[in-house]
């Protein structure tokens, strides 16, 4: 009889185990499914929840016409593009923490100290992180894919700007 409740006590353990394993599996498929890749051009803006991007384009093609992004209370920054210089500029509220090499995760983020103005991207190595506060309270982490993707044209100066990000509520 004693066999019988330690084998009983064994099958429990292992039945614990494996609930464990899933709830594991759970959680992180659950950030997996929040992670999205944006690639963006100049005069882009972007919402993260959703992975939302929109671009202003102007087709005049004089070169009059002032350069224009999306607005609107939903977006949470904009890619700009002046000369050499390359910026994430926020929008409504948003906020930038200071870039790292290593992976913050979502208590980093939530700890990191975050400025408002403009994020400076074009001397930041691929594979950098950032740190995103929301103005709905959301926080992310952008990760940049790649260095800035130059136009193949030799006349045209638009770049563009790849990142992944995971979002957290």
């Amino acid at each position: 009889m004693t066999h019988n409740s330690e084998d009983d006590r064994s099958s429990r353990i292992e039945n614990v185990r494996g609930v464990f394993l899933i709830a594991i599996l759970i959680c992180y498929c659950a950030r997996a499914e929040q992670a999205k890749t944006v690639t963006m051009n100049d005069q882009c803006s972007v919402v993260l929840k959703g992975g939302k991007v929109e671009c202003m384009v102007t087709l005049d093609g004089d070169g009059t016409e002032p350069k224009s992004h999306p607005t609107g209370k939903e977006w949470d920054f904009w890619f700009e593009q002046i000369g050499k210089l390359r910026t994430l500029v926020p929008q409504n509220g948003t906020r930038f923490a200071k870039p790292a090499s290593v992976d913050f995760g979502k208590a980093g983020c939530q700890a990191a100290t975050f400025k408002t103005g403009r994020l400076r991207v074009d001397p930041l190595p691929a594979g950098s992180h950032v740190c995103v506060r929301s103005a709905s309270g959301h926080y992310a982490e952008l990760i940049l894919n790649a260095e800035l993707i130059r136009d193949a044209s030799a006349r045209a100066a638009n770049d563009e700007l790849r990142f992944s990000y995971v979002l957290w509520d």
